[in-house]
């Protein structure tokens, strides 16, 4: 959580009125007949009360606010309320026992031996007592700032998957790839008819994919491949020879999951924005190494870049962090510009 000065003064505020209720409320209940002359009694009942509450609640918040930070309730939720528990209650029999020693031996003079032989373990009970209500606050609320987070984020998913299959199936039918892709089979159907049949049936099936997996979170790697494959067979029949392309993914990694339409957006922003020519020929390799899936392509880019809303990468970077948690690596060096992506497996999304 980042420290602002608003969130300072917030926390100063709920520190002097745990300081002011507690002292005031937690004394007067405990011993009224204290308050009923102001002495240094009443003034020593005042702060022994008010050091109760501000230790046991701000204490007792920071302590699961940091174990929050290391097991959440939606993961573990067992093992984060027995930690909590263990923690925050062996927390309050420490403090407590600091503060009736400062209390009773400090300031009332009265010997160590005598008070744990006078009931002092029995004042313990009032102290884990406040803990546990304290704690089903706690919890509580925790646990459902993580309910609605999850509730944010899915429909956040949602809103993203929407924007993606959109900006995917819209850079497939625009006029552009549509002009370009009737051009190339108008060539063909007089120079190549065998070709060109072979040239409708991938337009088809790159279609027909897109249509398909609008409503699929995940899809396994042979089948992105496979339409990745076709994508490019549409690609290089425009640029001929000028586009280059190399997959190298193992058949063990065929049954691993990734968003769809990920890898093509990765290829078909390698083929908008870079230059492709005889003199510069565009180069794109898909290959794996270490459980992830690398798609690079040699850098050249255009002086005049086709219009793009500029949100592929960044929808394939939300989805991926969503569903795994997990990072996309975007690199750019020694003229190759590199994408990694992880690859998921079912049973750990």
């Amino acid at each position: 959580m980042q420290i602002t000065r608003k969130t300072v003064l917030r926390e100063l505020k709920e520190i002097a009125l745990l300081i002011v209720a507690g002292g005031l409320i937690g004394g007067y209940l405990s011993c009224n007949s204290c308050f009923e002359e102001l002495t240094s009694l009443t003034a020593a009942i005042f702060c022994l009360n008010a050091a109760f509450w501000l230790f046991f609640w701000k204490g007792n918040q920071y302590l699961s606010e940091i174990i929050e930070t290391r097991i959440s309730w939606l993961e573990a939720p067992g093992k984060r309320l027995w930690v909590g528990l263990v923690v925050m209650v062996v927390y309050t029999l420490v403090a407590a026992s600091i503060i009736y020693y400062l209390f009773y031996v400090a300031y009332m003079g009265k010997d160590l031996a005598t008070l744990l032989s006078s009931g002092f373990m029995y004042n313990l009970v009032f102290p884990v007592f406040c803990t546990m209500l304290i704690m089903t606050f706690l919890f509580g609320r925790q646990f459902f700032i993580s309910w609605r987070q999850t509730a944010i984020n899915f429909e956040k998913l949602k809103s993203e998957q929407m924007a993606s299959q959109y900006e995917a199936l819209k850079s497939q039918v625009n006029p552009h790839f549509l002009f370009n892709s009737l051009n190339v089979l108008t060539s063909l159907v007089h120079q190549d008819p065998d070709t060109a049949v072979k040239f409708i049936k991938k337009l088809s099936e790159v279609y027909r994919f897109v249509l398909e997996s609008r409503k699929q979170e995940l899809i396994d790697l042979s089948t992105e491949l496979r339409f990745v494959k076709d994508y490019l067979f549409l690609q290089q029949i425009r640029f001929g020879d000028n586009l280059k392309y190399d997959i190298s993914v193992p058949d063990t990694y065929m049954h691993k999951v990734v968003p769809p339409l990920s890898v093509q957006m990765l290829v078909e922003n390698a083929i908008k924005h870079n230059e492709i020519s005889q003199d510069h020929p565009l180069t794109i390799a898909i290959s794996v190494h270490e459980e992830t899936l690398r798609v690079s392509n040699t850098l050249q880019v255009k002086h005049t870049r086709e219009p793009s809303s500029g949100t592929g990468l960044d929808n394939i970077k939300d989805r991926y962090e969503f569903l795994s948690g997990k990072k996309v690596i975007v690199t750019q060096e020694n003229g190759k510009f590199e994408v990694t992506l992880p690859l998921l497996t079912l049973d750990k999304v």
